[in-house]
């Protein structure tokens, strides 16, 4: 068997969740100019980069399945957060959604956060 249920269940959701990023980036403008905005998206670009440098990059992994040489992080923010690179997108998109209002976007985010939250 090519994938396992759990495999084939984790790559639906990595998809699910990169189409759903797609649409907000796709329906509205990415960057804003207003000062509180620009602010928030920094912080949540700054945060997803200093997760991802808290971490060996061979051991990066999208798919929410643990691998068998998987060690756990506990420097740099996952100190703090346990799920950083989310909340990163979450203060990048969160505001965007505010700025450029529509039913369907804030459907699509929340739709996001209850898939990442699996």
């Amino acid at each position: 068997m090519l994938f396992s249920r759990k495999n084939l269940y984790s790559a639906i959701l990595v998809a699910f969740q990169f189409s759903c990023l797609g649409y907000l980036l796709l329906t509205g403008p990415v960057f804003v100019s207003q000062v509180g905005v620009i602010v928030t998206q920094l912080s949540g670009a700054i945060l997803l980069a200093w997760a991802v440098l808290s971490m060996n990059l061979d051991t990066l992994n999208v798919f929410p399945v643990v691998r068998k040489n998987a060690k756990f992080v506990h420097r740099g923010p996952y100190r703090i957060i346990r799920h950083p690179m989310y909340v990163s997108l979450f203060l990048f998109f969160i505001p965007l959604i505010v700025v450029h209002f529509s039913w369907e976007r804030l459907i699509t985010l929340v739709v996001l956060f209850n898939v990442s939250s699996t």
